[in-house]
């Protein structure tokens, strides 16, 4: 979809926002126009404590038998990387569950490029209604420079 600046389609009024990475999210209602949006703060999500996947498995990986000669190593489960994704899609149904509400709302989503694939399958069934993604991350920046990225874009 082209969207260029000005165009009223981008962020436009009333539409949902959710910006997110594999801690933290915060789903916000823009409720100033498409050249100015106002972020409304509607709920902030923090994963728990997710520490490394050193720190949380306790064992080496297994090894099987491939053939009656070899043995080889299972792969380790990144469990760090698999409680980020729990978390994005935890926020994505708690983002979905808006949109459920509201037939004619629109999205936004801002994340990092590897938290947005994650978003883009969880929201999947809303992939019409949304207006545009950002790839990047403005999960530790202040509302105000999240509203001013949406505008320049």
């Amino acid at each position: 979809m082209d969207m260029t600046k000005g165009d009223s389609r981008w962020t436009s009024h009333k539409a949902w926002v959710l910006v997110a990475d594999g801690r933290k999210a915060l789903i916000a209602r823009n409720i100033g126009t498409a050249l100015a949006p106002r972020l409304d703060v509607h709920a902030t999500l923090t994963a728990p404590d997710n520490p490394a996947t050193r720190e949380q498995a306790t064992d080496r990986p297994g090894r099987f038998r491939k053939d009656a000669m070899r043995r080889i190593a299972a792969d380790l489960t990144d469990l760090h990387a698999l409680a980020e994704v729990t978390f994005l899609r935890d926020a994505a149904t708690q983002f979905a569950r808006l949109l459920d509400e509201e037939p004619d709302a629109k999205a936004v989503v801002v994340a990092p490029p590897v938290a947005l694939a994650t978003l883009r399958g969880a929201l999947a069934r809303h992939a019409e209604r949304i207006e545009t993604e950002l790839a990047k991350d403005f999960t530790k920046h202040p509302l105000a420079d999240i509203e001013r990225a949406l505008a320049a874009e």
